[in-house]
């Protein structure tokens, strides 16, 4: 059973607003709204699309409000909105349950005379599709008495629905204008003559997609364009960025229901092309069958077989994490393969990505995933750098300004390698991605690469004073927050791993390349640690330049430790050192602080206008990704006879981001970020691709400890 709230949950604002669902279709579009029916985020849309011609992704259908007529004339308003100093109306009051097992469902409870209907709302996105279905079921409750009521299943009601069109990138909002179509379209080609009605089309803008919708029932449309102005959006008034639009009515629908009824609604960017009564029902129940199909598979991945050694409704989370984490995965129509890094806001990021890899598809049901996306990054490779973030639109140039993605590709490889342990798969890492690796290492060894050089003490030294190439990127009125140029830590880290495992793939090919490999790799590990490790705090510095060793306590240290090659691997206290700081000062049950509360810069909250938000990002703010590589680092310097009780501590430690969690924030998923101190709120991208992936992978391990 997936995630579900109460009528009580649901009509106490303060905690329906702050919890949101998510639907997607694997081409990159998506619905998204929170469970009390109020959008509270200029993202938030039942049918937001990725129009590639057009760059990135486009609301179309903010909402489809609702009403209920019943026979004797009592009007039920189910929608709600915020506006200046008001909701309206009030239709999450009538909200008695939402759930999002396989799809986002509301049932609505209507109070009648003594009599209770039961409106069910639900919805689902099509895969690999630009097609939002919507269906509306009309039930009585089965707890009233209805043994007077002569022929209750008679009783007439009239549902109708009035779509909101917003038709704008995500990222923008509209107002009321003179370049809106008002007029709608019945597609006479599609005269549906088994149903006796037509399928309506909408052409806001010349330059935009039109809207088709359908139904697998008689559906009356009235046309009546109005624009419902100020639409306020709490989030966005929140977070300092403008909160109010205007949103645009074409028509309403009428069906004039009875208990025990249905019907099915398309709302689709292609024209139908099968008018015949069950095709809808067709599609909608196609496309259940999937989800079905894929939560199945996934309960007999190692992850599920291995949760035997947790409890129940730990395991049903992971399920359930695990299930959700495919709605990160896209293909694109040129073949590529990838993982968007957060919804509603991020994209396709090259970093995100290659961290994601492992948690999302090699631990899934699907591993072969990860090569695919690997071969469509690897494509991208350009002065031995992967590409930070993808372009949304056909035709653009990708955005190359990391120095750390191309690293992280070597450890998607490498985790990819590892778990996939037949001959076959092995050939074909080699043959398809040898290429891809090794103009990656000759970039640096022949320092071409654009934003780092190698040193002659084997290390890496990365950027400027003007630049941000590390995972910690924010900048504040164009200055970094957290200056990370010269020797990063994770970077070297990083890089010892990709040499040593690219020896490992490949030492037989070439003495030449072998022999200057291995010679790099001995510099590293003769200056790493006199580089990096401070005797008097016992832990790494996370930046070393022209200023000295930069001593923040930052999380940065622990991939030295937790990596598979690792420059510390002679010098086990040291290791243990960093982990025992790390833990001390950065860990909590969320993720690891990204700096320590000693320091003066310490932010514990992340809140206010996009300036102070920036500005505590990295400063403080937990992040969940690090998780894993803390576990396995905690792991890797415990001793052999503690492992089991370092599993057992880490597991009842960290349980509360799984099961709280996924009630929190993003339904059945992990929040990108959380506040430095208790009770460390959710905050950021409510759907956060790594932070999901790395959750995943944490449990995975410490089961395969625990068992």
């Amino acid at each position: 059973m997936g995630v579900f709230f109460n009528k009580r949950e649901l009509g106490d604002l303060n905690f329906s607003l702050k919890r949101e669902w998510l639907d997607t279709n694997g081409i990159g579009g998506y619905a998204l709204s929170t469970i009390s029916g109020v959008n509270t985020r200029k993202y938030h849309s039942w049918f937001a699309v990725e129009l590639r011609e057009l760059g990135g992704r486009h609301s179309l259908l903010s909402k489809v409000g609702a009403t209920l007529e019943t026979e004797d004339g009592m009007l039920f308003e189910l929608d709600s909105n915020k506006y200046p100093f008001v909701f309206q109306p009030h239709g999450y009051s009538k909200i008695a349950r939402f759930d999002s097992d396989l799809f986002p469902k509301t049932l609505y409870q209507i109070d009648n005379e003594g009599k209770s209907l039961l409106l069910e709302q639900s919805l689902m996105l099509v895969h690999k599709k630009n097609m939002l279905l919507l269906q509306y079921s009309l039930n009585e409750d089965s707890r009233v008495d209805t043994s007077g009521d002569k022929g209750s299943k008679g009783r007439k009601c009239t549902l109708k629905l009035f779509p909101l069109l917003s038709y704008r990138g995500i990222h923008t909002l509209t107002k009321a204008n003179c370049d809106l179509n008002v007029r709608s379209y019945y597609d006479e080609d599609s005269i549906a003559k088994s149903k006796g009605n037509k399928i309506v089309k909408l052409a806001p803008y010349y330059s935009m997609p039109e809207l088709y919708i359908d139904s697998d029932e008689k559906l009356d449309y009235f046309p009546s364009p109005a624009w419902h102005y100020n639409m306020e959006y709490i989030e966005e008034n929140n977070r300092g960025f403008d909160y109010q639009e205007d949103l645009y009515r074409p028509g309403i629908f009428e069906k004039e229901m009875r208990v025990g009824d249905s019907i099915l609604i398309s709302f689709s960017l292609e024209k139908p092309v099968s008018y015949e009564r069950d095709s809808l029902k067709t599609i909608w129940n196609e496309e259940l069958n999937r989800r079905k199909a894929l939560k199945e598979s996934i309960r007999t991945t190692k992850l599920t077989k291995a949760t035997k050694t947790i409890s129940e409704a730990l395991s049903e989370a992971l399920i359930a994490l695990k299930t959700s984490a495919r709605q990160f995965l896209v293909e694109h129509q040129n073949g590529n393969t990838s993982i968007v890094a957060g919804y509603p806001w991020f994209g396709e990021w090259g970093r995100d990505t290659m961290i994601s890899i492992p948690g999302i598809t090699i631990h899934g049901p699907n591993p072969k995933e990860a090569l695919r996306i690997l071969e469509s990054y690897a494509k991208y490779i350009k002065d031995g750098v992967i590409p930070n973030y993808l372009p949304e639109r056909d035709g653009y140039t990708p955005a190359y300004n990391s120095v750390d993605a191309s690293l992280w590709f070597f450890y998607a490889i490498q985790e990819y390698y590892i778990r996939c342990t037949s001959t076959s798969d092995h050939h074909e890492v080699k043959v398809k991605l040898k290429t891809a690796m090794w103009e990656i290492i000759r970039c640096y060894l022949e320092r071409k690469n654009p934003f780092a050089e190698l040193k002659e003490n084997g290390l890496i030294w990365a950027g400027d004073a003007n630049t941000q190439l590390t995972w910690m990127d924010a900048r504040v009125d164009d200055r970094a927050v957290t200056p990370r140029y010269g020797f990063a830590v994770e970077i070297n880290a990083l890089w010892y791993n990709a040499l040593s495992f690219y020896l490992e793939l490949f030492a037989s090919d070439d003495k030449l390349i072998e022999n200057e490999i291995k010679r790099v790799i001995k510099k590293i590990e003769e200056s790493f640690i006199e580089l990096f490790y401070n005797k008097r705090l016992c832990y790494l510095a996370d930046v070393v330049n022209e200023h000295g060793q930069d001593l923040s306590l930052r999380p940065n240290q622990i991939f030295a430790v937790s990596l598979p090659y690792t420059p510390l691997k002679c010098n086990k206290d040291i290791m243990k050192s960093v982990v025992e700081v790390v833990k001390e000062k950065l860990l909590t049950p969320y993720g690891l602080r990204t700096l320590s509360p000693d320091d003066p810069r310490f932010c514990p909250r992340y809140e206010g206008g996009s300036r102070e938000r920036d500005g505590s990002y990295h400063q403080g703010t937990v992040w969940p990704w690090p998780i894993y590589h803390f576990t396995e680092a905690y792991l890797r310097v415990a001793d052999a006879d503690n492992k089991k009780s370092a599993a057992d501590y880490l597991y009842k430690y960290f349980e509360s981001l799984v099961t709280d969690a996924l009630r929190d924030h993003g339904i059945n998923s992990v929040a990108e970020i959380y506040d430095g101190a208790s009770p460390y709120r959710a905050n950021g991208c409510p759907f956060q691709a790594w932070s999901v992936a790395e959750v995943i992978r944490t449990y995975e391990l410490l089961s395969s400890i625990r068992r």
